[in-house]
């Protein structure tokens, strides 16, 4: 009897670790861009969260398929996009979730244009919004959109890194001067953060993101990617 309850036991064990499920973030991006001119900047950061529901014992062999640089492929992704705006009378900022990241943020005759999922598109104020195959002629084409550049018709743009995870974390720091009032402070890195600094005020921080592995409740892990599991 002491022998099939041993049995037993084992198999129960076996059974809660091959079946149930776990649900596990991995924090990805965190980097981006930053463009100004004068005391106005914007700052495009990235943040790509990683879904996997996985097995216990799935979650507990993954280190060593990650040593044999085999993990396991995530079972859900999504791409997030905050548009921070900063000036001298305050902050602003929109979220959008392309299908994939946009890049290649370029100020062009007064407008903002990106390379997004499906072409071009021109920032609106709220959103990044394809435009006409008419408009891109007018601006140039997917040639115009540039990388870092300083001081173009005003403006200048520099990227910001964040380290991925298990990397050996290169920690930087440097600064934007928009004007007399207004200064940013960039931390690259893990974590990437980015504070803006007034005279007389304390630092107002506009991002923050660590890029991290952690579980989640199964509420959470489907808060996170409710569009993609619809």
């Amino acid at each position: 009897m002491k022998v099939r309850a041993a049995i037993t036991v084992a198999l129960a064990a076996f059974a809660l670790l091959a079946f149930a499920k776990l649900h596990v973030l991995r924090d990805e991006g965190g980097g981006g861009y930053i463009l100004w001119k004068g005391d106005e900047a914007y700052l495009f950061m990235d943040d790509r969260p990683l879904g996997y529901r996985v097995s216990m014992l799935g979650y507990l062999l993954e280190p060593l398929r990650e040593y044999f640089n085999a993990p396991v492929p995530s079972d859900d992704d999504k791409w997030h996009l905050a548009i921070i705006r900063i000036t001298p009378a305050g902050v602003e900022r929109h979220d959008q979730e392309p299908e994939i990241g946009i890049a290649g943020f370029t100020p062009i005759f007064g407008d903002i244009y990106a390379h997004c999922p499906g072409g071009i598109c021109k920032w609106t104020g709220s959103r990044f919004q394809l435009i006409s195959e008419q408009e891109e002629q007018r601006i140039g084409g997917e040639g115009a959109l540039k990388g870092e550049f300083t001081a173009v018709n005003g403006w200048s743009k520099r990227g910001v890194r964040g380290s991925s995870i298990g990397d050996y974390a290169s920690h930087y720091e440097f600064s934007i001067n928009l004007d007399e009032q207004i200064k940013l402070l960039v931390r690259g890195g893990n974590p990437v953060s980015v504070d803006v600094l007034r005279p007389d005020r304390a630092p107002e921080r506009v991002w923050y993101h660590e890029q991290r592995t952690r579980r989640v409740s199964a509420a959470e892990y489907r808060q996170v990617f409710s569009s993609a599991l619809r």
